[in-house]
């Protein structure tokens, strides 16, 4: 039996999602929520885990990286798109680049790079370190490719033309697919507000106590992500999008009824992420509450399933 963990973290709470995998296939065993990681620190530390069998991945969220994609030109070769992309996003880090971390995503369509500061990557890794298990390896995921694997684990990507938007207080990461393949991708911090700081740590009610200003603010955010990211570049096909995904604890702001909201505006049908299916999900009762809100956990799953190769 092989343990992933999947962590979401940040100053104003912690998400987590634990899976399992062996010769009967995944399994989610473990969700937990709060404001700091020892308030779930039996989920790292319960029995059936040792450094042999587990990992975890720790998400970094708006704010945390920088990125930059480009469209593969003919003839292109993964290295050369590696040296543009580097010419990217070296423009981009403003104090010296020895600070940064880069790692690169390159398809037959698309290359990315993604930089996370060193000394905030080392930050997460301690703070998780203190609580796991001596000798769990941990490992750190931006979170545009953990809501990239979350979706598609849990199989809301399909064939047609798709946005994935993660909702956070954070800020907004947005990935556009098309029959499959990334073609375009953005991810952006967004103002501070006090009703959103409630997000991280999952909040119940105070998650149904948030006003219509904040709710607009998100749909418009979503709006202009998806104007920005529906030109594809240089894609020249330029496919209209047949559907919307929300994940994150965002997508249950406005009393349940955002998905229903967005597509009001947008016209395009919108659905909100559901990776803790029943079929997959064997949650201790104590936790089952929170397959309520299943999208919370999106990127968490994602996480937890790149925690699982390594």
């Amino acid at each position: 039996m092989k343990y992933g963990i999947g962590v979401r973290y940040s100053e104003q709470g912690i998400r987590l999602l634990k899976v399992s995998f062996d010769d009967a296939g995944l399994k989610i065993t473990g969700a937990g929520t709060g404001e700091n990681p020892d308030q779930l620190a039996t989920l790292f530390t319960s029995d059936d885990l040792t450094p042999d069998n587990t990992s975890i991945a720790i998400s970094l969220g708006p704010g945390d990286f920088l990125s930059s994609y480009m469209l593969r030109e003919d003839d292109m070769s993964g290295n050369d798109m590696e040296k543009h992309l580097k010419w990217q996003i070296e423009h981009k880090i403003l104090s010296a680049s020895e600070d940064y971390r880069l790692d690169y995503f390159i398809t037959d369509l698309i290359g990315c790079v993604f930089a996370g500061r060193n000394d905030l990557i080392d930050k997460k890794k301690s703070i998780i370190h203190d609580i796991a298990q001596a000798g769990t390896p941990i490992v750190t995921d931006v979170e545009s490719v953990a809501l990239y694997n979350g979706n598609e684990g849990s199989g809301e990507i399909g064939p047609e033309t798709v946005m994935l938007t993660s909702l956070e207080a954070e800020g907004i990461s947005s990935l556009v697919l098309h029959e499959g393949s990334l073609v375009a991708l953005e991810t952006f911090t967004t103002d501070d507000d006090p009703q959103l700081r409630a997000l991280p740590r999952l909040d119940r009610d105070a998650l149904a106590g948030i006003d219509n200003t904040a709710v607009e603010k998100m749909i418009g955010h979503i709006t202009d992500s998806m104007g920005r990211l529906s030109s594809y570049g240089d894609f020249k096909e330029k496919p209209a999008l047949k559907k919307i995904v929300l994940s994150g604890a965002g997508a249950y702001i406005g009393n349940g009824t955002l998905a229903e909201m967005v597509t009001e505006k947008t016209d395009i049908p919108t659905m909100i992420s559901n990776p803790l299916k029943p079929l997959l999900t064997e949650l201790p009762e104590d936790h089952a509450d929170l397959s309520e809100y299943s999208a919370a956990f999106t990127t968490c799953f994602g996480l937890a399933l790149r925690a699982l190769e390594d």
